[in-house]
């Protein structure tokens, strides 16, 4: 008898999508520095490159390595994660929460959690229709929980900033995703906490990149497995 297995449903922006990993491919299995990396940086920042274009085992890599991945890894589920280029933002998320209602997409059954990896609220949205960023972020929060009760399905937040995870924690406690560090509990990946620098590519590095390391990625990943085993206690 083989047990059922379902999936883990993962959205977010580049930090889901495992922006940066490659670096280590590139400095690991061909010998690049710190100093070539950031040339790779550069040109991403001026639209000359995409991290795409690496090819396929620097992209397997950046998968492998994913706190997505080791999520699933580690829990024994499939991973969907249908963002498949580097980016993102929350009114992407929304919409791809709304597709997950169409059989085209993925079986409903198969589903047994959404991860909501929240990006900067502002990113692709007028913020002139609001009366303040936390009403914004509040509006974008209610969205996934009432998309996501609709399809009956348990979902998990992680936040990139705090203002954004103090809303989650506020509102929804149960679905609310703290960064386990150190033995402590921070609010989200925001860089301006001198702990979570640590966790980013740029933390004592030549590469100017805030995305998450490989570390930070297992630090997220460690986080989550936390919640959903908590969960189900």
């Amino acid at each position: 008898m083989i047990d059922h297995n379902g999936s883990i449903v993962f959205l977010g922006d580049s930090f889901t999508w495992g922006q940066g990993l490659q670096y280590y491919h590139l400095m690991e299995k061909h010998g690049w520095t710190e100093l070539e990396c950031k040339k790779l940086f550069d040109g991403c920042c001026d639209g000359s490159f995409r991290f795409e274009f690496l090819g396929f085992e620097a992209d397997e890599y950046r998968r492998k390595h994913s706190y997505p991945y080791i999520v699933c890894k580690e829990l024994n589920k499939m991973m969907v994660n249908p963002i498949f280029e580097n980016g993102g933002d929350n009114p992407k998320i929304i919409k791809f929460i709304e597709f997950l209602s169409h059989p085209f997409f993925i079986s409903a059954t198969n589903v047994d959690y959404i991860v909501v990896q929240f990006s900067h609220p502002l990113r692709q949205v007028d913020i002139s229709q609001y009366k303040s960023v936390n009403e914004l972020v509040l509006e974008q929060v209610n969205k996934v929980n009432e998309l996501c009760e609709g399809l009956n399905k348990k979902w998990f937040g992680i936040s990139w900033i705090n203002e954004t995870a103090k809303i989650v924690k506020e509102n929804y406690p149960d679905n609310y995703v703290p960064i386990l560090y150190k033995d402590r509990e921070y609010l989200s990946m925001d860089e301006r906490h001198p702990d979570i620098k640590e966790l980013l590519i740029n933390y004592n590095t030549k590469i100017p990149d805030s995305h998450p390391s490989k570390k930070g990625h297992e630090v997220m990943a460690k986080s989550i497995i936390n919640k959903i085993k908590l969960s189900y206690e």
